[in-house]
């Protein structure tokens, strides 16, 4: 009797636990196709902005069932795929139990709310119905937020006529309104085919590709993206790319915008952070946590921050950032703050050096820092804190400048 109990209490306990943290949810995918014969495979897919990933593979049984499970998966749309015979695209929300035959799939109510949306046999007027109903009937769900993604933008009734005053409006009305359903800072709308082929047609296909215009619309995407660190980097990464592969006159001028914007935080940097600039969207966990300090010999004991500013002397643009270095230095250094300058050139130079650094040093045989610090004809700005763990890596001298105003040194 006592054993029943406490078997009980354990039940009750993991349930509690469950429901209390929703990353503890497992994915639980059962696929039944009766004609498939058995050791046939079957592959589950899903998206990550325009890239489909194989999440994992299985064979059926010789009843024709086969099971996916694991740790949770993110919230989006994921496919379930038998070469050659069978390919069924479901949604995937925070419950994640589902099951999937011929006839359809069952499981939670936003799952079973998607499928039966997609295979209805629907005109545009009754589709875009349905779609605002499910959209208030699942309010604040993975499945309001991908419906609503789908949405397109309605057109005001004055601005549809042909005249070239009116389609000129028209097009400054959708451009200006292209993303008020889209949420760029939803992580899971990343696993969807919707993310990528969305900035995509905005970026190339809806934008005269005129530099200033493109780098107004780049900004104005990455402060939409930027509730989310994933989304920001994500659409950060998309912009460089773009600026990279496509030939527009002065295109470098957008990845020069882009370039030294990118800004890397650790949790804790974050933490130093006011409330109400720890959502910011470029907070990432840092992958370079600490610094070797025995490589250096530190001038000052009470040291707060070290500021490293990795250089290198045949680098135009790094000798033209010094300058703005050694004022920044001079500004924050009696707020307890170390500069230190490291020249990552190789072979190493006889003569150059940077004024006013608190050390300024060679670091020959240090190659790391280089491919860490050094790339794309950038300085590199690195904040560590007085134990030399990284707390960020800065692509601009501002961008340091405002994070070191903001923890209020």
């Amino acid at each position: 009797m006592h054993k029943a109990v406490l078997r009980l209490l354990k039940i009750a306990v993991f349930s509690l636990l469950l429901a209390g943290n929703g990353s503890l949810y497992a994915y639980r995918i059962e696929a039944s196709l009766d004609a498939a014969p058995a050791g046939t495979s079957v592959f589950l897919t899903g998206y990550y902005g325009d890239r489909v990933l194989v999440i994992d593979s299985t064979r059926f049984d010789t009843f024709g069932n086969a099971v996916f499970s694991g740790a949770s998966l993110p919230q989006g749309i994921y496919t379930l795929f038998v070469p050659g015979c069978f390919r069924y695209e479901f949604l995937l929300a925070d419950e994640q139990t589902v099951g999937i035959n011929r006839k359809g799939v069952s499981g939670n109510a936003q799952t079973e709310a998607f499928a039966a949306f997609m295979s209805a046999d629907l005109d545009k007027t009754q589709a875009e119905a349905r779609r605002e109903l499910l959209i208030k009937q699942h309010s604040g769900s993975f499945l309001a937020s991908y419906l609503s993604a789908m949405q397109p933008i309605q057109t005001p009734d004055d601005l549809l006529s042909d005249e070239p005053a009116q389609m000129l409006s028209r097009y400054r009305y959708m451009r200006r309104h292209f993303f008020d359903r889209f949420d760029l800072s939803d992580a899971g709308l990343l696993h969807t085919p919707l993310y990528a082929e969305t900035i995509r047609y905005y970026f190339s296909n809806f934008l005269t590709q005129q530099t200033d215009t493109l780098i107004a619309a780049a900004y104005n995407l990455l402060q939409k993206a930027s509730g989310n660190s994933e989304t920001f980097f994500f659409v950060m990464d998309f912009l460089v790319d773009y600026s990279l592969r496509n030939d527009v006159e002065n295109i470098e001028r957008l990845h020069r915008f882009l370039q030294p914007n990118r800004c890397m935080l650790s949790e804790k940097a974050l933490q130093l952070l006011p409330e109400k600039s720890r959502k910011m969207g470029f907070i990432l966990p840092d992958i370079f946590p600490h610094i070797p300090y025995q490589s250096f010999n530190l001038p000052q004991v009470n040291t707060k921050f070290c500021i490293f500013y990795f250089w290198d002397g045949a680098c135009p643009r790094c000798l033209s950032d010094a300058a703005s270095w050694q004022k920044l230095m001079n500004k924050h250094r009696a707020k307890s703050c170390t500069g230190i300058a490291v020249n990552v050139q190789t072979p190493r130079p006889a003569t150059i050096t940077l004024d006013n650094a608190d050390l300024s040093i060679h670091a020959s045989g240090f190659s790391a820092y280089e491919r860490m610090f050094l790339t794309n004809a950038y300085a590199k700005i690195v904040l560590t804190a007085s134990d030399g763990e990284v707390l960020g890596i800065f692509g601009s001298l501002q961008a340091l400048d405002t994070f070191l105003k903001q923890i209020q040194l």
